[in-house]
Protein backbone atom coordinates (compact mmCIF):
# COMPACT_ATOMS: atom_id res chain seq x y z
CA UNK A 1 0.00 0.00 0.00
CA UNK A 2 3.05 2.37 0.78
CA UNK A 3 4.73 1.63 -2.63
CA UNK A 4 1.08 2.97 -4.34
CA UNK A 5 0.62 5.43 -2.13
CA UNK A 6 3.97 7.48 -3.63
CA UNK A 7 3.39 6.61 -7.01
CA UNK A 8 0.17 8.45 -6.59
CA UNK A 9 2.03 11.50 -4.68
CA UNK A 10 4.25 10.98 -7.66
CA UNK A 11 1.84 11.43 -10.15
CA UNK A 12 1.11 14.59 -8.83
CA UNK A 13 4.36 16.09 -8.37
CA UNK A 14 5.77 14.57 -11.27
CA UNK A 15 2.88 14.92 -14.11
CA UNK A 16 5.22 13.96 -16.40
CA UNK A 17 5.53 10.55 -14.68
CA UNK A 18 1.52 9.99 -14.12
CA UNK A 19 1.44 8.00 -17.71
CA UNK A 20 3.96 6.09 -16.33
CA UNK A 21 1.90 5.60 -13.03
CA UNK A 22 -1.22 4.68 -14.71
CA UNK A 23 0.62 1.84 -16.48
CA UNK A 24 2.40 0.59 -13.71
CA UNK A 25 -0.80 0.38 -11.61
CA UNK A 26 -2.84 -1.21 -14.86
CA UNK A 27 -0.24 -4.00 -14.69
CA UNK A 28 -0.08 -4.25 -11.68
CA UNK A 29 -3.79 -4.79 -10.92
CA UNK A 30 -4.22 -7.04 -14.00
CA UNK A 31 -1.46 -9.44 -11.96
CA UNK A 32 -3.23 -8.98 -8.72
CA UNK A 33 -6.65 -10.30 -10.97
CA UNK A 34 -8.38 -7.07 -10.65
CA UNK A 35 -10.37 -5.85 -13.75
CA UNK A 36 -9.05 -2.36 -13.96
CA UNK A 37 -7.18 0.07 -11.90
CA UNK A 38 -10.27 1.14 -10.96
CA UNK A 39 -10.89 -1.75 -8.74
CA UNK A 40 -7.78 -2.53 -6.98
CA UNK A 41 -7.66 1.21 -6.24
CA UNK A 42 -10.98 1.03 -4.93
CA UNK A 43 -9.94 -1.06 -1.85
CA UNK A 44 -6.70 0.99 -1.15
CA UNK A 45 -8.78 4.45 -0.94
CA UNK A 46 -9.30 4.78 2.79
CA UNK A 47 -5.36 3.98 3.53
CA UNK A 48 -4.50 6.20 0.44
CA UNK A 49 -6.28 8.98 1.79
CA UNK A 50 -5.43 8.60 5.19
CA UNK A 51 -1.78 8.68 4.47
CA UNK A 52 -2.34 11.98 2.21
CA UNK A 53 -3.94 13.97 4.77
CA UNK A 54 -1.55 12.39 7.34
CA UNK A 55 1.46 13.56 5.19
CA UNK A 56 -0.38 17.05 4.74
CA UNK A 57 0.04 16.85 0.57
CA UNK A 58 -2.58 19.44 -0.83
CA UNK A 59 -6.15 17.93 -1.37
CA UNK A 60 -6.34 19.67 -4.69
CA UNK A 61 -3.47 17.13 -5.63
CA UNK A 62 -5.66 14.19 -5.24
CA UNK A 63 -8.27 15.95 -7.49
CA UNK A 64 -5.99 16.90 -9.82
CA UNK A 65 -5.08 12.81 -10.08
CA UNK A 66 -8.49 12.13 -9.60
CA UNK A 67 -8.42 10.13 -13.29
CA UNK A 68 -5.83 7.64 -11.35
CA UNK A 69 -8.74 7.02 -9.13
CA UNK A 70 -11.92 7.19 -11.31
CA UNK A 71 -12.47 7.40 -14.70
CA UNK A 72 -13.66 10.84 -16.16
CA UNK A 73 -15.42 12.31 -13.02
CA UNK A 74 -15.86 16.22 -12.37
CA UNK A 75 -14.44 17.39 -9.21
CA UNK A 76 -17.64 17.77 -7.36
CA UNK A 77 -18.15 13.87 -7.51
CA UNK A 78 -15.01 12.91 -7.47
CA UNK A 79 -14.73 14.79 -3.72
CA UNK A 80 -18.41 13.43 -2.74
CA UNK A 81 -16.77 9.73 -3.65
CA UNK A 82 -14.22 10.55 -1.30
CA UNK A 83 -16.13 11.75 1.88
CA UNK A 84 -16.62 8.31 2.94
CA UNK A 85 -12.87 8.42 3.72
CA UNK A 86 -11.90 11.72 3.93
CA UNK A 87 -14.03 13.36 6.42
CA UNK A 88 -13.53 11.22 9.63
CA UNK A 89 -9.72 11.86 8.42
CA UNK A 90 -10.16 15.55 8.63
CA UNK A 91 -12.28 15.35 10.86
CA UNK A 92 -9.95 13.50 13.72
CA UNK A 93 -7.37 15.85 12.68
CA UNK A 94 -8.85 18.91 13.20
CA UNK A 95 -8.34 20.42 9.95
CA UNK A 96 -11.03 22.80 9.41
CA UNK A 97 -9.57 24.53 6.11
CA UNK A 98 -9.33 21.24 4.46
CA UNK A 99 -12.88 20.49 5.55
CA UNK A 100 -13.81 23.85 3.87
CA UNK A 101 -12.09 23.45 0.86
CA UNK A 102 -14.00 19.83 1.00
CA UNK A 103 -17.12 21.71 1.21
CA UNK A 104 -16.20 24.09 -1.50
CA UNK A 105 -15.20 21.62 -4.37
CA UNK A 106 -18.29 18.92 -3.12
CA UNK A 107 -20.35 22.03 -3.51
CA UNK A 108 -22.61 21.00 -0.25
CA UNK A 109 -22.49 22.89 3.11
CA UNK A 110 -20.20 21.46 5.52
CA UNK A 111 -23.28 20.44 7.83
CA UNK A 112 -24.68 18.58 5.42
CA UNK A 113 -21.69 16.89 4.54
CA UNK A 114 -21.16 15.69 7.66
CA UNK A 115 -24.56 14.55 8.73
CA UNK A 116 -24.55 12.51 5.26
CA UNK A 117 -21.31 10.85 6.39
CA UNK A 118 -22.48 10.86 10.39
CA UNK A 119 -21.69 6.53 10.27
CA UNK A 120 -18.37 6.79 9.22
CA UNK A 121 -17.36 9.63 11.41
CA UNK A 122 -18.93 7.90 14.31
CA UNK A 123 -17.23 4.42 13.38
CA UNK A 124 -13.93 5.92 13.22
CA UNK A 125 -13.84 7.60 16.03
CA UNK A 126 -15.66 5.47 18.15
CA UNK A 127 -13.01 2.69 17.50
CA UNK A 128 -10.36 5.06 18.44
CA UNK A 129 -11.86 6.00 21.62
CA UNK A 130 -12.38 2.51 22.76
CA UNK A 131 -8.51 1.70 21.73
CA UNK A 132 -6.07 2.01 24.28
CA UNK A 133 -3.86 4.08 22.27
CA UNK A 134 -2.54 7.74 23.05
CA UNK A 135 -4.75 9.43 20.23
CA UNK A 136 -8.12 7.72 22.28
CA UNK A 137 -8.67 11.49 23.31
CA UNK A 138 -9.22 12.31 20.13
CA UNK A 139 -11.90 10.15 19.40
CA UNK A 140 -13.83 11.19 22.67
CA UNK A 141 -13.49 15.17 21.62
CA UNK A 142 -14.90 14.65 18.18
CA UNK A 143 -17.75 12.34 19.40
CA UNK A 144 -18.60 14.90 22.05
CA UNK A 145 -17.79 18.24 20.85
CA UNK A 146 -16.73 18.11 16.95
CA UNK A 147 -18.86 16.59 15.23
CA UNK A 148 -22.14 18.38 16.90
CA UNK A 149 -20.72 21.75 15.67
CA UNK A 150 -19.61 20.52 12.23
CA UNK A 151 -23.03 18.74 11.90
CA UNK A 152 -24.43 21.92 13.57
CA UNK A 153 -27.04 19.35 15.56
CA UNK A 154 -27.08 19.10 19.43
CA UNK A 155 -26.65 16.26 21.59
CA UNK A 156 -30.02 15.24 21.29
CA UNK A 157 -30.29 15.46 18.02
CA UNK A 158 -26.59 13.26 17.50
CA UNK A 159 -28.28 10.83 20.18
CA UNK A 160 -31.42 10.32 18.03
CA UNK A 161 -28.90 9.63 14.95
CA UNK A 162 -26.86 6.94 16.92
CA UNK A 163 -30.73 5.32 18.26
CA UNK A 164 -31.83 5.54 14.54
CA UNK A 165 -28.27 3.54 13.68
CA UNK A 166 -28.54 0.93 16.06
CA UNK A 167 -32.75 -0.12 15.15
CA UNK A 168 -31.39 0.21 11.58
CA UNK A 169 -28.75 -2.47 12.21
CA UNK A 170 -31.22 -4.44 14.26
CA UNK A 171 -33.55 -4.22 11.98
CA UNK A 172 -31.03 -5.71 9.28
CA UNK A 173 -30.33 -8.61 11.61
CA UNK A 174 -32.28 -11.69 11.31
CA UNK A 175 -31.07 -14.23 14.24
CA UNK A 176 -30.64 -17.66 12.21
CA UNK A 177 -32.97 -19.36 14.82
CA UNK A 178 -35.65 -17.15 14.24
CA UNK A 179 -35.21 -17.59 10.30
CA UNK A 180 -35.08 -21.42 10.81
CA UNK A 181 -38.43 -21.11 12.73
CA UNK A 182 -40.32 -19.04 10.45
CA UNK A 183 -39.17 -20.26 7.34
CA UNK A 184 -41.88 -21.95 5.18
CA UNK A 185 -39.67 -24.09 4.13
CA UNK A 186 -38.12 -25.42 7.02
CA UNK A 187 -41.33 -26.25 8.56
CA UNK A 188 -39.94 -27.13 11.91
CA UNK A 189 -40.55 -26.98 15.75
CA UNK A 190 -37.62 -26.28 18.22
CA UNK A 191 -38.21 -28.85 21.17
CA UNK A 192 -35.71 -29.06 23.68
CA UNK A 193 -32.74 -26.92 21.95
CA UNK A 194 -32.87 -29.84 18.77
CA UNK A 195 -35.02 -29.62 15.41
CA UNK A 196 -37.54 -31.97 14.96
CA UNK A 197 -40.00 -33.07 11.83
Amino acid sequence: MQAVFMMCVISFIDPSQRELVFVVLDNLSRKLQYTTRFKYLEELVASILFCWVACGVSLAAVVEIRQLFVADSEPSYFMLYCCNWLLPTLVLHGDSSNLSWVSKIAGQPLSILVKDHFVQIFSICIELHCSNTSDGHKGADVLQNSILQLAQISESERDTLLLMLKLVRRACYVPPRSFIKSSSSAQKVTVRGKFSD
